[in-house]
């Protein structure tokens, strides 16, 4: 050792060492909370989501109007016509559902019921949402179909299309044809929008 060399005071280097394990202990005690305060508010937030599909679910099941379901589910039996008399009863049927409901009521309706699924829904959810509100007062043209599974992309494409087409038919025609695809959207979207549920409910479900 050189001459004239000082040695460290221990105490100072016991007192820096304590003072340093404080401040670690400080911040990791810190990064720690702030973990389980996320994880907790994650966790509060999954169990919000699984309630407000539960209830949902649990809702259309049980209480739903008989012409809101027939309105809401109609269009699935656009995918199994094959002859002129099988359009004919759709057609006839159409018509019918619009004759007994008022569609800005129901609007409002479902715009109270979907409530409570776009302020927990996954993002997904939300956008079937919105896009089941737009379909119902004929604002399809503004829905990105892109985001949804490719079955429903091509269908509205399809549908649309086949609407447009100026041809001669068999049957006799009462809505008009953007009633026609409405009814047909909502109801590939709303059912889309039960299997999405259902789905995450089984992925946030322990």
């Amino acid at each position: 050792m050189k001459r004239g060399s000082k040695q460290p005071n221990p105490y100072s280097l016991a007192f820096f060492t304590a003072i340093m394990a404080g401040i670690f202990s400080t911040v990791g005690s810190y990064f720690a909370t702030s973990f389980q305060a996320r994880h907790a508010i994650e966790q509060k937030h999954f169990e919000f989501r699984a309630q407000a599909y539960s209830g949902f679910l649990e809702k259309i099941d049980h209480v739903r109007a008989p012409v809101v379901s027939e309105f809401l589910h109609t269009g699935l039996l656009a995918e199994e016509l094959d002859t002129d008399a099988d359009l004919q009863s759709l057609e006839n049927r159409m018509t019918r559902i619009l004759s007994e409901i008022d569609v800005q009521e129901l609007y409002w309706r479902l715009n109270s019921d979907l409530t409570i699924l776009r302020l927990y829904g996954s993002p997904m959810v939300q956008c079937f949402c919105e896009d089941i509100l737009k379909t119902l007062i004929l604002q399809h043209d503004e829905i990105d179909w892109s985001i949804y599974p490719a079955r429903i992309k091509e269908s509205y494409e399809q549908w649309r299309a086949s609407q447009e087409k100026t041809t001669d038919t068999y049957i006799e025609l009462q809505i008009s044809n953007e009633e026609r695809l409405r009814f047909i959207m909502i109801s590939k979207l709303y059912t889309a929008l039960i299997q999405q549920l259902r789905y995450e409910l089984q992925s946030v479900t322990p």
